[in-house]
């Protein structure tokens, strides 16, 4: 079931990204819809939390550690995409690009955590630089302007990077997975909810999107908003629930790869059939580079996990030989 609940939150992850959009073209706060269902959402697990019991035994240095997570996972990767979904980047391709976190963390994991670099790695890079270039197909390489391609947006540019951007803060919330270990998941997803809340609302005052009225949105259409809220709250829930319960039932070799491929197929399907925009032959043979490079760093990793234990068993094996040895000869002849 790990699997399925992993394909599940991707595909509601492309879900919620499509809300936007939708939202967007029919005049509705989005941002602001979302910023309230994630702060519900979150008094929820808090009072669950507290009733938990756990509450007691949260470290300073867990809180540390948990609230780095919820701040790259929770709130920068989800609206890096966003942000990029507004300035007109399709969807396809910022799940194409979003695929090279994979490639990151194993790079972050090797300079900071001291983790072994295999050729398998190193391929994976490769195949994930090849495919971030056929994707966004940058001028110095194409020739044409990426505004010029026919699709009218001339900050395509400024949609690749902030791709590339949750890409990298994914993949520091990998990183600091690795750092903390035994906190609970109710705790993860209180300091995500409340931090992408925080973050949605204040996207409008600071003027990086223009949403649209809340007021006006509440007085003309109130039941149509509360809708909207509704599934809202349902959607993003069940994307970060679904997501956590397949990570803890699937290894992280195969759920990456899952993830990668379910969020990507889906989201050129989505781009395809709802709002038109077809993919080139560049755009998705840089997808399958993508694929193939998550698919390559999930494969090496799983390798190295395989390897530790017999590493561990060999020396035991060679320990327990010369301890032995030891013993008879220290024992008193007859």
């Amino acid at each position: 079931w790990g699997v399925v609940f992993i394909a599940v939150g991707a595909l509601v992850n492309v879900i919620n990204m499509t809300i936007n959009k939708t939202m967007e073209r029919n005049a509705l706060p989005y941002y602001r819809l979302a910023g309230i269902a994630c702060l519900v959402s979150r008094a929820g697990f808090l009072a669950s939390w507290l009733r938990s019991g756990k509450a007691r035994d949260f470290s300073r240095r867990q809180a540390l550690w948990v609230g780095l997570r919820g701040l790259f996972g929770g709130a920068l990767t989800f609206i890096c995409q966003l942000l990029a979904q507004s300035v007109g980047t399709p969807l396809g391709d910022i799940g194409a690009l979003f695929s090279v976190n994979v490639v990151i963390a194993a790079a972050l994991g090797a300079l900071f955590l001291g983790e072994p670099l295999a050729r398998v790695h190193v391929a994976g890079i490769v195949l994930a630089v090849a495919g971030a270039m056929l994707i966004s197909q940058p001028s110095f390489l194409f020739g044409a302007p990426i505004g010029a391609r026919g699709d009218g947006h001339s900050m395509l540019w400024l949609g690749y990077l902030l791709a590339l951007m949750s890409a990298v803060f994914m993949a520091l919330n990998l990183f600091c997975a690795r750092m903390l270990k035994g906190a609970s998941v109710r705790m993860l997803t209180l300091s995500t909810l409340l931090q992408r809340g925080v973050g949605l609302l204040a996207l409008d005052p600071l003027r990086l999107v223009d949403d649209h009225s809340f007021g006006g949105a509440w007085e003309t259409r109130p039941f149509a908003s509360a809708a909207w809220l509704a599934l809202l709250t349902v959607s993003l829930l069940t994307s970060m629930l679904a997501s956590s319960a397949g990570s803890r039932a699937c290894p992280a070799a195969v759920s990456s790869v899952v993830f990668t491929g379910v969020n990507m197929s889906s989201g050129y399907l989505v781009q395809s059939l709802l709002f038109g925009t077809v993919p080139g032959p560049l755009t998705a043979t840089g997808a399958v580079l993508m694929l193939g490079a998550a698919a390559a760093i999930a494969m090496a990793n799983r390798l190295q996990e395989r390897r530790q234990p017999q590493l561990s068993n060999a020396d035991d094996c060679e320990e327990a030989p010369a301890s032995g040895q030891g013993e008879r000869e220290e024992a008193p002849g007859p």
